[in-house]
């Protein structure tokens, strides 16, 4: 076998850059925010940098039924730190003996997450049985296909949104998934040794791309509610092909069943579409981080190959720790996206085979719902396949500086 020593000796020349006696450091002193505990996890979530940037657009999360933190998940630990980059947790007692608040406010937002995921499961047994209204004993003939299919594709929806919404809960459940997200931000995210640096950062960038992304994930939210609950409440005849989808099997004038299609509408339009924001967020978010490193790893590196701010290892830690922050990230949304990419493409197809077979009964108004559902379907691939190539691209952009 190879000894260490010959290794190395292969791999100390395909380094593009080297370091400078003035700028090699000691790569065992901490790098980053030191995370502080206080003893109360939830409070501790609530302090970070991500989490309070993120607040507004967490509350359409919340509103959901897709977020919240596990008052019993405990205090952050240290064994998925990185050991050159990191120092040991400090424990601050000055919140010992604060009112349990947090622990209240996440208690509630349980028990709530927990209510609007038997409101989209009530929702969806209701569809089901209109399905199986709807379809048993229709003969399997060509002339009938377009009912079974534009079934099949509501069942598909519904199945998609309670799927959602476990796998947020799942995440929020485990507290090395999306709780642990954002404390392991404030030590693994890039702290810029630049002084006036000009590059877009975090702290700089990030409120306004967040403002613009909640902006849109509101109006979303409002045309998704508006596309499933006005056929409901607006007594118009355009609207008695999407009214008679709501309430098949049932009579138009049951209360009980109105009032679920309203508010299981309301709740599903918050499943359905915030998920893909907060993933543009995130992705966002990572994006940013990458960019920066690169920015001043090329402002750092002089014509002759010598770094002058702080060292190569420095910036391939740094590296590595947003890579473990992608990781983090990955293990929340790759279940969504899987489900999200599998669910859309065939609805689309089934869209398409709709449009051609029925659209010539069509009103105005469900021309425009038909025309919202098909622009969605393509806005969420559009959102997974472009913000997770920027992710990779912005992760390998400086791989070869780093690593060549």
């Amino acid at each position: 076998m190879t000894s260490p020593d010959h290794l190395s000796k292969q791999q100390e020349p395909s380094s593009v850059v080297t370091i400078s006696a003035t700028s090699a450091e000691n790569l065992m002193t901490p790098i980053g925010n030191q995370p502080t505990s206080t003893g109360n996890y939830i409070h501790d979530v609530w302090s970070t940098s991500l989490y309070q940037q993120c607040r507004p657009f967490l509350i359409l999360l919340r509103l959901g039924g897709l977020f919240f933190i596990h008052p019993g998940s405990g205090p952050i630990t240290t064994h998925n730190k990185i050991h050159d980059a990191t120092s040991p947790t400090r424990v601050s007692n000055s919140h010992k003996n604060s009112p349990k608040i947090w622990e209240r406010f996440e208690r509630f937002s349980i028990v709530y997450s927990f209510v609007v995921l038997l409101i989209c499961l009530a929702f969806a047994a209701k569809f089901l049985y209109s399905i199986i209204y709807g379809i048993s004993g229709l003969p399997f003939t060509q002339a009938n296909l377009s009912v079974i299919v534009s079934h099949f594709s509501y069942m598909a929806w519904i199945t998609q949104i309670n799927i959602s919404q476990i796998i947020f809960l799942r995440a929020c459940l485990s507290p090395s998934r999306l709780p642990e997200l954002f404390m392991k931000w404030e030590y693994l995210r890039y702290p810029c040794p630049v002084k006036e640096c000009s590059a877009p950062s975090f702290g700089k960038d990030f409120r306004w791309r967040r403002n613009v992304v909640s902006f849109f994930a509101v109006l979303h939210c409002v045309l998704q509610w508006m596309s499933t609950d006005f056929g409901l409440i607006i007594p118009s005849k355009e609207y008695d092909g999407l009214r008679g989808a709501l309430m098949e099997g049932f009579a138009w004038n049951e209360t009980a069943i109105i009032v679920l299609n309203f508010i299981g509408g309301m709740m599903t339009s918050f499943v359905y579409v915030v998920p893909a924001y907060f993933f543009t967020l995130i992705a966002v978010t990572l994006t940013i981080d990458f960019h920066h490193l690169r920015h001043d790893l090329h402002e750092s590196v002089k014509d002759d190959g010598i770094i002058t701010i702080k060292s190569l290892e420095w910036f391939r830690i740094r590296h590595n720790c947003l890579c473990v922050l992608v990781d983090m990230a990955d293990a929340v949304f790759s279940p969504w996206i899987a489900l999200t990419l599998g669910c859309n493409v065939l609805q689309i197809l089934s869209q398409i085979f709709l449009f051609a077979a029925t659209a010539s009964h069509w009103t105005v108004i469900t021309d425009l719902t038909q025309l919202y559902w098909m622009m969605t379907f393509f806005q969420q691939l559009l959102i997974i396949l472009y913000r997770g190539a920027l992710v990779n691209e912005a992760v390998k952009c400086c791989l070869f500086r780093l690593f060549g």
